[in-house]
C-alpha cells in the first residue's frame, strides 16, 4: 500500500491540506499551481467578486468540458465505442462532483 503524505496547496490565497501518495507529491504541487493560475484568471475576468467555491466550480466545469472534448477526440481518432465515451464522461463527472463536495465541506 502506498504511504500517504499531507501537502499544503494554495488556491487563490486560501491554503488547503490534501493527502496524496508520496510518489504523487510533485504532480499534486504542479497540478495545484496550474489550478491556482486558472482560478486567478477566472477571478480577474469576472466583473464581480466570486467566492472560492464558485471559482473552483467554474474551473471544474471548464475541466469537465476539456475532458469531454478529449474523449470525443479520442473516439474520433481510435474508433472507440459510445460505451467507452460514456464511461470516461461518468468517471470525469464523478471526480468533479467529489471535488465540489470536498470544497463545499471545507466552507
Amino acid at each position: 500500500m502506498n504511504a500517504l503524505v499531507t501537502k499544503n496547496i494554495t488556491i487563490n490565497g486560501t491554503e488547503y491540506k490534501v493527502a496524496c501518495p508520496k510518489e504523487d507529491e510533485n504532480r499534486i504541487e504542479y497540478v495545484a499551481e496550474r489550478l491556482n493560475q486558472r482560478v486567478k484568471e477566472i477571478a480577474a475576468a469576472s466583473p464581480s467578486t466570486l467566492n472560492d467555491a464558485t471559482l473552483l466550480l467554474f474551473a471544474a466545469l471548464e475541466l469537465e468540458s476539456l475532458l469531454l472534448d478529449t474523449a470525443n477526440e479520442d473516439i474520433a481518432c481510435t474508433g472507440n465505442t459510445q460505451h467507452q465515451q460514456e464511461k470516461v464522461i461518468e468517471y470525469a463527472t464523478a471526480t468533479i462532483e467529489n471535488f465540489i463536495k470536498h470544497v463545499e465541506n471545507m466552507g
